[in-house]
């Protein structure tokens, strides 16, 4: 009898050992899960706000062209990069889903469209209404980004 008792409650403590870790793996596993979703929303909100920024006349490349104003480009990027700067993802973690590969194929949509393939220019008012529609566009495919 003392045997199979002994062997009863090393059972137990082995079940309930195995029982702690897998609840604090799932929890970690959860928690990051979920941090990621945080920064992958945060970052769509920061790019959906730069391409809303006001086009302004500006220098660049030697050309003077609309582009967003920079002060509203840097508030849109603020809070993120105050909030997420420190934060390191897997290329695997962040690729769960295709959030990133849509904002990229989003916005080369509207390159494509706006692009004077004779000049090479590019229609920079259609090119920013256009990405920031497309980019809004996607938030009723990701859940997660109409949390709140």
């Amino acid at each position: 009898m003392e045997n199979k008792t002994r062997i009863i409650l090393l059972a137990v403590f082995v079940i309930i050992v195995i029982s702690i870790a897998y609840w604090q793996t799932y929890s970690y596993q959860e928690k990051r899960a979920e941090k990621i979703q945080e920064y992958k929303k945060a970052f769509y909100s920061a790019m959906l706000c730069e391409y809303n920024c006001p086009l302004t006349n500006q220098k660049y490349q030697n050309k003077t062209q609309l582009l967003p104003e920079a002060r509203c480009v840097k508030n849109c990027t603020k809070s993120f990069k105050a909030n997420y700067s420190n934060l390191t993802f897997s290329k695997q973690e962040l690729q769960i889903d295709d959030l990133f590969k849509d904002l990229e194929a989003a916005i080369k949509k509207c390159r494509a469209q706006t692009v004077n393939a004779t000049s090479l220019s590019v229609n920079n008012t259609f090119y920013f209404s256009c990405s920031a529609e497309e980019i809004a566009k996607l938030k009723g495919e990701y859940g997660y980004l109409s949390e709140n």
